[in-house]
């Protein structure tokens, strides 16, 4: 797996090229795979109404990725390496982008042959910079290996974007829109009060989906069919800000994806020594019982898991030790189920029950898969909140 890992070489002489300069500040950095790069870019180009009527983003794509993008955004048909170009959302449904030409790169210019993604707003900082890696291909020639720079966060962004205004007023000697974005976002990140709670979950979720995307192609074949339903999960679920719309989205997202015949999700807030329920959302997709059909926890069992944060197995043998009402998981003819806490910032803000018909739907193994998407929904369910 390629190694990613924050660099912190402050001082270090800049090598040639934009991104390799930005390498010497404090961002994530390591090495991508082209096309984790190009779906990290898309997603945050799809996104962009999610950063208010004013998100924009200024856009740059190497030779090599242009074509995967034009497929992607079909109104990208003057797309070109000399080419800077400003990104905004168009509003409506569908996630229409515009795309508007902010200035020519001159010949051999450094850039041409980089990825550049630069977007800021009330709560969306992002900043995506690679340059190929000389390293070659590795084992799959259709998919190289970048030098990449990701920055999610305010003050990372803010620093990338002063110091990739200072290289563009020195290397283009011509105006530019884009020279002139740069630096009114270079001002207003300097007039920037505190972030808003939405531009942590932001990053995180950048963060997240980038990494996992590196993960995903160092996978066994098991593995990768977790990681691409996290990845679907993440995607589907991290962007939500209505409750009810979020309930639906993991129902459906997680019924397409893991599959189960029996959903709860059951949102808590502590008080005291107690977790009084503030949500609960049913699916009962079995014949027996109808929607307000509900399994319940022990208390004591209920109290254990949102304290120990940690996911756990239940079937036909073990149900009686940890549910209320064991019986209904033979009524229902469930056979297999994991009840996972929902954990943000090592608390846990709520359940997510999932019950199988089928034996071993849910294994041992699944439990750590099981965590990382609890920790995708709670964060979401921060989100909302």
């Amino acid at each position: 797996m390629p190694e990613n890992k924050s660099s912190t070489t402050q001082g270090r002489p800049p090598k040639r090229g934009f991104a390799a300069a930005l390498m010497t500040g404090h961002h994530h950095t390591g090495q991508f795979y082209q096309s984790s790069l190009n779906q990290l870019v898309t997603t945050i180009i799809t996104r962009l109404s999610d950063g208010g009527p004013q998100a924009q983003a200024l856009l740059h794509l190497p030779p090599v990725m242009i074509r995967e993008f034009r497929q992607r955004f079909p109104q990208t048909k003057n797309l070109a390496e000399d080419r800077l170009f400003i990104c905004k959302s168009a509003g409506g449904k569908g996630m229409r982008v515009t795309f508007r030409s902010a200035g020519t790169l001159p010949q051999r210019h450094p850039l041409r042959n980089e990825l550049l993604l630069v977007t800021v707003s009330e709560s969306l900082c992002a900043l995506v910079s690679a340059q190929r890696s000389k390293a070659g291909t590795g084992d799959r020639s259709k998919d190289s290996l970048w030098n990449g720079v990701l920055a999610f966060s305010a003050e990372e962004v803010s620093h990338g974007t002063r110091r990739l205004s200072q290289m563009m007023d020195s290397s283009i000697p011509e105006p530019s829109l884009a020279k002139t974005w740069l630096h009114d976002q270079v001002t207003a990140l300097e007039n920037r009060g505190e972030p808003s709670a939405l531009t942590g979950i932001w990053s995180d979720l950048l963060v997240d989906l980038a990494f996992s995307l590196e993960q995903r192609y160092q996978a066994s074949e098991g593995e990768l069919k977790w990681f691409q339903i996290i990845s679907q999960i993440q995607d589907a679920v991290g962007w939500e800000l209505n409750t009810g719309k979020l309930f639906a989205a993991i129902a459906q997202v997680l019924k397409t994806t893991i599959g189960f015949q029996y959903l709860e999700i059951q949102l808590v807030e502590l008080s005291g020594k107690k977790y009084d329920v503030t949500a609960v959302h049913h699916r009962n997709d079995t014949t027996f019982g109808g929607q307000l059909l509900t399994i319940i926890l022990r208390p004591e069992r209920r109290v254990e898991i949102l304290r120990g944060r940690k996911p756990v197995l239940i079937d036909a043998t073990s149900a009686g030790e940890t549910l209320m009402n064991p019986r209904l998981m033979d009524y229902m003819a469930l056979e297999s189920g994991v009840i996972t806490p929902l954990v943000f910032q090592r608390r846990s803000n709520g359940l997510l029950k999932l019950f199988s018909q089928e034996r071993r739907h849910f294994t041992p193994d699944d439990l750590p898969k099981m965590e990382a998407i609890g920790r995708i929904l709670a964060r979401s369910v921060e989100n909302v909140k």
